[in-house]
């Protein structure tokens, strides 16, 4: 079972990589999520014994293919949530976002699936990001 900080940390991760960045390291987190190196590090090593990442030494970290799938997972369960809060609660963009992070990695594929079809299979977020494909 990951915690809210590791599923916080593998969003921050995809989310870089979505900018370019395939490797990050403790101070690419650190600046990212206000939090010290030595945190940024312990977290990150952690998700390596999970086998979410890889860590290459003295370059950072990397998702395995493993981590890859549930980093999908979350991002897309998390941008789906994120559309269904601000059509039919009226939440900001923002606003939608706090309230779902940490909560992602609880909801049920299929009825996050079902969800994604009663919003109409929308391409991206409210911040205008695209959600992934369960199958990538």
């Amino acid at each position: 079972m990951l915690t809210e900080t590791e599923i916080k940390y593998i969003r921050v991760i995809y989310q870089l990589e979505e900018e370019g960045m395939p490797i990050v390291g403790p101070n690419d987190i650190s600046m990212t999520l206000d939090v010290s190196r030595a945190s940024a590090h312990e977290i990150l090593t952690k998700l390596a014994k999970k086998g979410i990442l890889t860590h290459f030494k003295r370059k950072g970290f990397k998702f395995t293919e493993f981590g890859r799938q549930i980093a999908i997972k979350i991002i897309r369960t998390h941008r789906i949530l994120e559309i269904f809060f601000v059509t039919h609660a009226g939440l900001s963009a923002d606003e939608a976002c706090k309230c779902i992070s940490g909560i992602e990695f609880r909801f049920p594929q299929d009825r996050i699936e079902a969800l994604y079809e009663k919003l109409g299979s929308p391409e991206c977020c409210p911040h205008g990001k695209p959600i992934p494909n369960i199958d990538e």
